[in-house]
């Protein structure tokens, strides 16, 4: 005799399942340079959609390597500069980081970290 089950013990797939991306945290890592005179602070600028770069945050300690840049609104391109100053002025700034946050079509609440070096 052959025992069939019928419905008691199938698993069904889920549905409905839907993603968006509402925020981005962006995290800024960089190395300090090991010569030239000692710097005092650092700075992390930023501009978005390619406007005018401006500080982002409080300005960090010299030993400072890394940034964290939280609650961005999708849609938009961030690109990032670190500036090391002391007594003397500023050095010229970092190359630039840039990060397009983009969110998938029809996506919903998430959040997406990206770390540019």
């Amino acid at each position: 005799m052959k025992k069939f089950l019928i419905g008691c013990c199938l698993v069904l797939a889920c549905a409905g399942i839907a993603l968006a991306i509402t925020t981005v945290t962006a995290t800024v890592t960089w190395t300090n340079p090991t010569t030239g005179a000692a710097a005092t602070s650092i700075r992390v600028e930023r501009n978005t959609n390619g406007g005018v770069f401006a500080q982002v945050g409080a300005t960090l300690a010299a030993t400072a390597t890394t940034f964290t840049d939280t609650a961005q609104p999708v849609g938009s391109t961030y690109c990032y500069r670190v500036i090391e100053a002391n007594a003397f002025g500023d050095a010229p700034p970092s190359n630039q980081a840039c990060v397009a946050a983009l969110a998938p079509a029809g996506a919903t609440n998430a959040v997406v970290t990206f770390t540019a070096q």
